[in-house]
């Protein structure tokens, strides 16, 4: 069975648009001959979306509705209308600000079918004057069945910018986002039980790898299963979006997905889902393909024989196999900030797995933790773990040690412990989100309200998150040798006072092998990858300034949403985001040449978390790992 939305975008594409017209171009447009001449848009950002591109003719003051056998404006102005400099040039004089070399105004008209309309549309990049964007309004208005209210989406910092001089209909790209019905979240075909579960039932539900899961709300955590559906629309770097892309599952979400008439009617059945960029199909099985992975065992490196705490400037391509992978990382990012323009948290060292063994050994858990793989209740062994290492006294020359590191490193007295284990941060497992970081206060003038973060507590509590039933689940899931986990702890200053927080993704998720970094960012710490479904962050995607290129040369800053907790508007100035840019790109190259890789440059991809501080708005590089 499939779904109604998909059903109908697949017999519009195989009826209408599979194949090109004979015609490679019309000068009018009709809406059956946008049928004809729709195709997918080149960007992905958003989900269901149909699109013919359009060429307006500066000189011969003539329109081109452009056949769906161009892909690229630029290929039918050679083709079509001789047009003979090289790409670089036509990408310079055609999406540039000098009007005297321009000779084509080149847009796209988009249709949507969520809110069934269509809309006008750009390039984020290109520098038309606005002047000429009333020019071609104007014109695609006469030439086709589109209306003068037809819209312009402000798909860039500078069209949001130029809005109040803008003289045609608008619309902002959050109303498009917020109305959409579907999204494709993670584009993967699974098979499984069908299931429905609320939200608030989850933590007490019994799910298996097999199942695939109906859900009304979005889990901060999920055992292994087979594919995902959710009612809230998910920002690209969510945890559930991560999820589905490391564990190589279809995830999507579909607002009315829990009263879908064709979706209940297959609980409780053997199903396959398939999710793609413009529909899902959904269909009953016999269960005889099954898309479950044996998975190779994976083993650990562990290092226990360093003892001392280690100071970040300090930290190698060794560090992980003694205090992780996440203390590893941010070593890489401390040298690099000495050379690039952004800062790493102060006052940064790693407590080796050492002092957690350690703990283990006097918290009597080695053995539990050897019968978990094959106990018959291992969640409740779990918690037996967690109990133990929280209640038991932590060593007191530890402490006093940490007291002292410090006191000697810095006049700040809050500080961030975070979780930096062998099972995180690493390609081909994410670990995002698995395990505990804790705030530890220090000084003689503590408040109430923090009276009970100790170094002693956090450590207890970082510790124990390693045993987190969702961790173990996990791990379990990509068949990681449990006893081989191990947990270091990546201490620095904290941000209590935090401008903004964002992740950052150093790829382009929504046009393969293009130039582009996704970013999403929230004012102060409102999360961006466990977000209120109320509530809407930054999405855009930027480019480095300092690179040679078509985005580049334009200072692109290409937007999905902005913030709703700032009056839709974006949280960083354009400024910022081109320094983020271009820092990301930096590290990017570190990472990418030391790596050898066999992906493009621009298909290398790394997860960074950043923060602009209060009222300097430094920009603070956090975090960095393999997006797997």
């Amino acid at each position: 069975m499939k779904s109604p939305l998909s059903f109908i975008l697949i017999v519009l594409l195989n009826c209408c648009s599979s194949s090109p017209i004979a015609q490679e171009y019309l000068n009018s447009l009709s809406e059956a001959d946008f049928i004809a001449l729709q195709r997918e848009p080149l960007s992905s950002k958003y989900s269901e979306v149909q699109a013919v591109k359009l060429v307006y003719d500066l000189k011969e003051k003539e329109i081109y509705y452009i056949s769906n056998s161009f892909q690229y404006h630029n290929k039918f102005c050679q083709t079509v209308l001789g047009y003979n400099e090289p790409l670089g040039i036509f990408n310079r004089d055609n999406y540039g600000a000098n009007r005297d070399k321009r000779k084509f105004l080149l847009a796209n008209i988009n249709f949507f079918p969520s809110r069934k309309e269509y809309i006008l549309e750009l390039s984020p990049s290109d520098q038309m004057l606005l002047s000429d964007i009333t020019l071609l309004h104007d014109q695609v208005v006469k030439s086709s069945f589109l209306t003068p209210d037809v819209k312009l989406i402000l798909n860039s910092a500078r069209l949001i910018d130029s809005e109040n001089k803008l003289t045609i209909p608008f619309i902002k790209p959050e109303e498009i986002y917020k109305n959409q019905n579907f999204q494709s979240v993670s584009k993967y075909t699974g098979t499984g039980k069908l299931r429905k579960i609320e939200l608030s039932e989850l933590s007490n539900s019994s799910i298996d790898e097999d199942d695939i899961i109906l859900i009304n709300g979005t889990p901060l955590q999920l055992a292994g299963v087979s594919g995902i559906i959710t009612t809230d629309l998910q920002t690209p770097l969510s945890h559930l979006s991560i999820l589905g892309q490391n564990r190589k599952i279809p995830v999507m979400a579909l607002k009315d997905a829990w009263d879908d008439e064709n979706i209940n009617s297959l609980i409780g059945k053997q199903v396959e889902l398939t999710v793609s960029i413009d529909g899902f199909t959904i269909s009953e099985t016999d269960g005889s393909s099954n898309t479950k992975k044996e998975r190779k065992r994976l083993y650990l490196k562990k290092n226990l024989n360093e003892k001392e705490l280690i100071k970040a400037k300090d930290f190698n391509r060794k560090t992980a196999n003694y205090c992780g992978y996440k203390a590893e990382n941010f070593g890489i990012l401390h040298q690099l900030a000495e050379k690039m323009d952004f800062s790493v948290p102060e006052a940064a060292f790693g407590i080796p797995f050492y002092y957690y063994q350690q703990h283990a050994e006097k918290s009597e858990v080695i053995g539990l933790i050897a019968q978990l793989e094959n106990h018959p209740t291992p969640k409740e062994l779990l918690s037996t773990i967690r109990e133990k290492i929280k209640s038991t006294p932590v060593d007191s020359i530890l402490i006093l040690k940490i007291e002292n590191q410090l006191k000697g490193m810095s006049s700040f007295n809050k500080f961030r412990f975070r979780s930096s284990t062998n099972a995180e941060d690493m390609k081909g497992f994410s670990g995002a989100g698995l395990y505990s970081s804790k705030t530890v206060v220090t000084g003689s003038n503590i408040e109430e309200k923090d009276e009970g973060k100790t170094i002693e507590n956090a450590l207890r509590k970082v510790w124990a998150s390693l045993w987190k039933d969702s961790a173990y689940d996990e791990r379990a899931y990509f068949n990681i040798q449990q006893e081989d986990v191990m947990m270091g702890i990546l201490v620095h200053r904290s941000f209590p006072d935090e401008e903004v927080n964002g992740v950052a993704i150093s790829k382009n998720l929504y046009r393969e092998n293009n130039l582009g970094f996704v970013v999403n960012a929230q004012l102060g710490d409102s999360s961006v990858v466990q977000p209120n479904p109320a509530i809407t962050c930054d999405q855009f995607i930027c480019y480095p300034t300092k690179e040679s290129g078509f985005y580049t040369q334009n200072q692109t800053i290409e937007i999905i949403t902005t913030s709703s907790l700032n009056d839709f508007n974006l949280v960083m100035t354009s400024d910022e985001i081109y320094r983020l840019a271009n820092v990301i790109q930096g590290i990017k190259k570190y990472f990418y040449y030391r790596d050898f890789t066999s992906a493009t440059f621009n298909e290398y991809g790394l997860d960074f978390e950043f923060k602009l501080e209060k009222d300097s708005r430094e920009l603070y590089i956090k975090q960095v790992r393999p997006f797997n």
